[in-house]
């Protein structure tokens, strides 16, 4: 592995992240400053690729720099945490962490598209970049003792704040309303509005109506998010494991209780929908690196709708259409990307966020322009305009890593157990139901043979080359 300290790697982390787990014509090029683009057939992707892309050669040689710099940042992070009592840089040095495993697993799945693409052919590119795959990999493991200790350390953080946080608000309430692992977040939040009599009903300490959790919200979000992750880490769900390394990799991902689901497990969820019934998503907001919808003008948002319904299954009954979406960067280090969810189904738009934030408050690219205006447009797009568009207002998760399960949970609802479109619970649903929801992903999502091979076969599907440039 060669070093180059000028590569902008993480937002290469995310892009290798991002790679398509289940498209076998998936692609991914370098430009000429060192940044990654992931194609899957959209023409945004497509069109970064033939004007700045590199052969598989050159990429490569941009995929090693960026796994030596993420390896160093590992180093660097557990460093800085070894060194303090602080919750936020041992969250920041575990996130990375993680994220490096999850690159980890995009690496494996980028050589599982290319091995089969240049099958025979020798190619230098995939000698290359199985042998940063395997560099990398020993370079992760040589961090497991330090990561290990630090749960610990994010264990002994957490108690301190939630101490520091029951001092300051002594004055205000009798007792700080602590949620035990045995309450229900909906029991213990009623608790607490008990206490707070000027209120709003649907507003409290801990979230504002229609706008989220507040920043103490946060603050216990990402609390529990390190406690339910130690706990995951030590005691996953069972699940029947995979022959599949990448099938595999999710599946060991979505066991454990306190990691956050990725692009790849929502995709994979929704494909094992299909096989049971007749939909149709739009993909872009939430697969491709740099997609994320807040990163797009609705002029953008509405070309990009409007190309990938072309490519529609056409059923004699119109289908639902998914939007899985996400927001990057929503609230730094106690909430990471946050994954929600457009549902259009029997005439009706419906926005469902499990954090409660209505989409006039997600600002997308363009100049006051909000997400509301793309569910307008969804609106006018898949329906008659005769129901009005139907949002949650309501906060369903009290933590930083469950949004991809309530959005798989949401779905579920909706589409297989045929709860009415529209209808918003207020209160969240119990902590232990969004957990243990985490096997129907995996029985769904990765269901014995359904996960194609990806280059760990000598299957001899003929590849398409034309990312080669």
């Amino acid at each position: 592995m060669q070093s180059n300290s000028n590569v902008n790697f993480k937002e290469n982390m995310t892009t290798l992240i991002s790679f398509s787990v289940n498209n076998p014509e998936a692609s991914i090029k370098a430009d000429t400053a060192g940044k990654l683009f992931v194609s899957s057939d959209s023409y945004y992707s497509w069109g970064v690729g033939y004007l700045t892309g590199t052969k598989l050669e050159g990429t490569v040689s941009v995929i090693d720099n960026t796994c030596v710099e993420i390896l160093k940042e590992i180093s660097s992070t557990l460093e800085k945490a070894a060194k303090t009592d602080s919750l936020e840089v041992s969250l920041e040095a575990r996130e990375i962490f993680l994220q490096a495993e999850q690159v980890l697993t995009g690496l494996k799945n980028i050589y599982g598209v290319y091995s089969k693409r240049y099958e025979g052919a020798g190619r230098e590119g995939v000698e290359n970049l199985a042998k940063t795959i395997d560099s990398f990999e020993k370079g992760i493991k040589s961090f497991e003792d330090q990561e290990s200790s630090l749960m610990q350390r994010i264990e002994f953080a957490s108690a301190k704040i939630f101490k520091e946080a029951e001092n300051n608000l002594e004055d205000t309430f009798d007792n700080f309303v602590h949620i035990p692992d045995e309450v229900e977040p909906k029991k213990a939040f009623a608790g607490l509005e008990a206490k707070v009599q000027n209120l709003p009903q649907e507003s409290n300490w801990w979230s504002t109506h229609g706008e989220g959790p507040t920043m103490l919200g946060k603050m216990a979000s990402g609390i529990t998010t390190a406690k339910e992750l130690f706990v995951g880490t030590i005691a996953p769900y069972a699940f029947t494991p995979s022959s599949d390394p990448v099938a595999l990799s999710g599946q060991k991902r979505v066991a454990n209780s306190g990691r956050q689901l990725g692009g790849a497990d929502v995709n994979n969820y929704i494909q094992g929908l299909q096989k049971e019934m007749s939909l149709n998503t739009i993909r872009d907001f939430y697969l491709g690196a740099g997609q994320s919808i807040n990163k797009n003008t609705l002029a953008d948002i509405k070309e990009i709708i409007d190309l990938q319904v072309e490519q529609f299954q056409k059923f004699d009954v119109p289908a639902p259409v998914i939007i899985p979406i996400v927001f990057s960067g929503d609230g730094g280090i106690w909430e990471r990307n946050h994954i929600s969810v457009i549902l259009i189904k029997d005439n009706c738009v419906e926005y469902y966020d499990s954090k409660g934030i209505e989409s006039k408050h997600k600002q997308l690219a363009g100049d006051g322009e909000t997400l509301h205006d793309v569910l307008e447009y969804c609106k006018e797009k898949f329906t008659d305009g005769s129901i009005e568009i139907q949002e949650n207002p309501y906060v369903h998760q009290f933590d930083s890593h469950n949004c991809g399960v309530c959005v798989c949970l949401h779905l579920h609802e909706r589409l297989l157990k045929g709860i009415p479109m529209g209808t918003m619970q207020k209160d969240a649903p119990p902590l232990s139901k969004i957990e243990d929801f985490r096997v129907e992903i995996i029985n769904t999502a990765y269901a014995p043979g359904s996960v194609e091979e990806k280059g760990y076969s000598n299957d001899s599907e003929n590849f398409s080359s034309k990312d080669d440039f």
